[in-house]
């Protein structure tokens, strides 16, 4: 588990839990990913894809921010994921990134559920 602390000098708490299933794997995220707390996702995320995971399932409904720094890893886990990326619970300020970015379509494997 990637986790962040909250205290005044570093910002809001992230999480960022792993549960493996064979070639599959969720991880269940829990607040901001930006520029603080986005490698905290890649090292969660990025090594495991490169040994063998296929598909992932990120379940964003604890997320309730996400800058350009956060989107960018997100891309880069799209980009390295061998099956589909699914992203759960995407709340609507989140989603509305996505939409105004046009990641989802330029990403044929990326899906919003």
């Amino acid at each position: 588990m990637a986790e962040r602390e909250d205290d005044e000098s570093r910002g809001p708490v992230f999480r960022a839990e792993v549960r493996r299933d064979g070639p599959s794997a969720e991880v269940a995220l829990v607040g901001e990913i930006d520029a603080a707390t986005s490698p905290l996702l890649r090292d969660a995320v990025v090594p495991p894809l490169a040994s063998g995971w296929v598909d992932l399932d990120l379940d964003m409904s604890g997320v309730t921010f996400v800058d350009s720094q956060g989107l960018r890893v997100l891309i880069e886990v799209a980009r390295s994921a061998r099956g589909r990326l699914t992203l759960r619970g995407v709340r609507p300020p989140v989603r509305r990134l996505f939409d105004l970015t046009g990641v989802v379509s330029a990403l044929p494997n990326l899906a919003l559920s």
